[in-house]
């Protein structure tokens, strides 16, 4: 199975138990699916993550090793060249199109 989360999802399972937590504690120690990340992700992520809101659930340290997983084990890609306009936070649109183009590369990984 291969995943692309949202980075929202990321930062949920750092600060509440539930299915975000339970899907990257999932992905983490077993890679029990592939996760598919590109550098708009990753970026949005090193944007996040060390805001000083976040810090009683994770550390900066916490965060470099995070970030070195992701750029590690997860499926590192390019950044998708064609976004449509298809979500209602056209933020969000790259991960749609990232998905998108991904299962159209490998059909047999889904």
């Amino acid at each position: 199975m291969r995943l692309v989360l949202d980075p929202n999802a990321v930062v949920s399972a750092v600060v509440a138990d539930g299915v975000s937590r339970r899907l990257v504690e999932a992905w983490r120690p077993e890679r029990r699916f592939e996760l598919i990340v590109c550098p708009l992700l990753l970026d949005e992520l090193e944007d996040v993550l060390p805001r000083e809101r976040f810090r009683r659930f994770l550390d900066l340290d916490d965060v470099e090793v995070l970030m070195a997983q992701l750029r590690t084990a997860a499926v590192v890609v390019a950044d998708p060249d064609e976004i449509e306009p298809v979500t209602a936070d056209p933020r969000d649109d790259y991960l749609v199109a990232l998905a998108v183009r991904e299962r159209r590369r490998r059909p047999h990984l889904r």
